[in-house]
């Protein structure tokens, strides 16, 4: 079984295709729209249509992430929290990477 099974992505960027590959690889159906309810909206803005069009017809509760929550829950190899992973303006800590070093191996 694939990290992604069971859930559902719609892409609303059009020019997403190795994201798409590698959920798919991973076991992820691909809504080709926003009404055959997805379990996750993928889209690195919030200000395209097909993300509008999402949040009001499937509600509050659906999850919206950047393409970056795939790629990296599959170097991980387990889902990440999608919290972390939303393109809503105002997170405090949007598209900042950090890079822990000096730490011991145990």
């Amino acid at each position: 079984m694939g990290l992604f099974t069971g859930l559902r992505f719609f892409f609303a960027s059009a020019d997403s295709d190795k994201v798409k590959e590698i959920a798919t690889a991973e076991g992820a159906e691909i809504a080709q729209f926003a009404l055959q309810d997805p379990t996750h909206v993928i889209a690195d803005s919030c200000d395209l249509p097909e993300v509008t069009e999402a949040k009001d017809c499937l509600g509050a509760s659906l999850k919206i992430v950047m393409t970056s929550w795939i790629i990296l829950s599959v170097k991980v190899k387990k889902l990440l929290p999608t919290k972390a992973f939303s393109p809503e303006p105002g997170q405090l800590f949007a598209n900042l990477r950090v890079c822990i070093s000096q730490v011991p191996n145990y």
